[in-house]
């Protein structure tokens, strides 16, 4: 496992990656922008004030409150996106260390839409159903490093998987290695939150997951 992740981090300094990273980078910066945008508008309208009357203590908490739902919330949104550039960084990540396997037939644009869209469904379920982790505040930060760990385990590995696999070999496949993918997502969501990895963490997440597809499928690989 973390022979994959060491590797993973190597592929994002990759010359044909670099591009993808840096579209990674403006499409996390607008979605950490978007959500940021989104939960000001919902914490001023729950209180019904403006930001120009509401009294200095309540637009403190607010602000804080926005900024740390925000870095807690946007890796996940900007995960839904990974089927844009799913296929790209999984043949470079081929290409550059497993040579050897032949073409994988890809993930149609319509299935990486579908998945993204299921995804960010259960991002909102998710997140929503760890609030009332909130009348807890110190177990909130590890009911959400293990929900959402597990839920790019899940997702996003079968997501790769499904570019060789028929769905009921992808899914055979995730339940099999269901424990370390469940290590291997919580170790991604808790890079994401890691200020600037957090952008490219996406893009990370995707060329682990391709090396992990590689070893299970390859036993001999490791």
């Amino acid at each position: 496992m973390l022979g994959s992740l060491f590797r993973a981090f190597g592929d994002l300094l990759a010359s044909r990656v670099a591009g993808i990273v840096g579209a990674c980078v403006a499409l996390g910066v607008a979605c950490f922008a978007g959500v940021w945008w989104g939960l000001d508008a919902m914490l001023v309208g729950w209180f019904g004030y403006s930001a120009e009357t509401a009294p200095w203590w309540l637009a403190w908490l607010g602000g804080s409150a926005v900024v740390l739902l925000a870095w807690f919330t946007f890796p996940m949104v900007a995960g839904a996106f990974v089927g844009l550039f799913l296929e790209r960084i999984a043949r470079v990540v081929e290409a550059r260390h497993y040579p050897g396997l032949p073409p994988a037939k890809g993930l149609p644009f319509g299935a990486a839409l579908r998945a993204g869209v299921r995804f960010l469904l259960l991002v909102v379920a998710i997140n929503v159903a760890l609030l009332v982790f909130g009348l807890l505040p110190a177990l909130y930060p590890f009911a959400w490093l293990l929900g959402n760990g597990w839920l790019l385990g899940r997702e996003h590995f079968e997501l790769v998987a499904l570019r060789r696999l028929d769905a009921a070999a992808a899914r055979a496949l995730r339940r099999r290695h269901r424990v370390a993918l469940l290590f291997g997502g919580c170790a991604l969501a808790g890079l994401s939150l890691v200020p600037l990895l957090n952008f490219v963490a996406p893009v990370l997440g995707v060329a682990f997951f391709v090396h992990r597809a590689a070893a299970w499928s390859t036993p001999a690989r490791g």
